[in-house]
C-alpha cells in the first residue's frame, strides 16, 4: 500500500559488451542454446521468461494480452532481442531483455500513486543488488546476502511439498 495503487511496471535483464555489433559464439558446452530447436530461443528463452514471471509474481496478475517484437530475422537463428508491452488484469507493463545490450540498465520498476520501487542489479545467482523506494523521501538500500539460491529454492520447494508456505513463486 506505501505505493498507492500500482500504475505500471517495468522490467528489464540484458547483457552486452560495449563495441559487440552481434552475440559472440558460446562456448561447445553451450552452443545448444543457439540450435531454435534445441533451445526454443535465444534472450526470451534465457532471461526473458523469467521477466514475465517476475512481472506475474510482483503484482498478483495474469498476462491478458500481448505485443511483442524480436530481432529473429530466420526460422534457424534465434533472436538476441526482445521487447514486449503486456497488459496485467489491471497493470500495464512492459519487458525488454537482450544479448547484445552493452552497460544495460537491469532493473524491475513498480509505479503507483504514491511512489516509485525500483530494484536494480539483482538478476544474478549472487543475492546482491540495489533497492530504491521513492516516495514522500527517498531511501536507497545496497544488499549483499551470499547464499546459494538453488538450495533457497529446493529447500522452499521441500516446504512446498510439505504443505508449508514457501517464499518462492506459485505452481500455478
Amino acid at each position: 500500500g506505501r505505493l498507492g495503487d500500482v500504475v505500471f511496471v517495468d522490467a528489464a535483464w540484458s547483457v552486452g559488451q560495449i563495441g559487440e555489433t552481434k552475440f559472440p559464439p558460446l562456448p561447445a558446452h553451450k552452443a545448444w542454446r543457439e540450435d531454435v530447436r534445441r533451445s526454443g530461443g535465444g534472450a526470451m528463452m534465457a532471461r526473458g521468461v523469467h521477466l514475465l514471471d517476475l512481472l506475474r509474481f510482483v503484482t498478483g496478475q495474469d498476462i491478458t494480452s500481448i505485443a511483442a517484437t524480436t530481432d529473429q530475422r530466420d526460422k534457424q537463428s534465434v533472436e538476441q532481442f526482445a521487447t514486449a508491452l503486456l497488459q496485467l488484469n489491471k497493470i500495464p507493463a512492459a519487458m525488454l531483455t537482450s544479448r547484445r545490450l552493452p552497460m544495460a540498465d537491469n532493473h524491475l520498476t513498480i509505479y503507483g500513486t504514491e511512489g516509485r520501487v525500483t530494484l536494480r542489479d539483482s538478476f544474478t545467482t549472487n543475492s546482491v543488488g540495489e533497492l530504491e523506494v521513492l516516495g514522500k523521501k527517498k531511501q536507497v538500500r545496497h544488499f549483499r546476502q551470499p547464499a546459494n539460491v538453488y538450495a533457497r529454492e529446493v529447500d522452499d520447494f521441500v516446504r512446498w511439498l510439505r504443505g508449508q508456505s514457501t517464499t518462492t513463486a506459485t505452481l500455478d
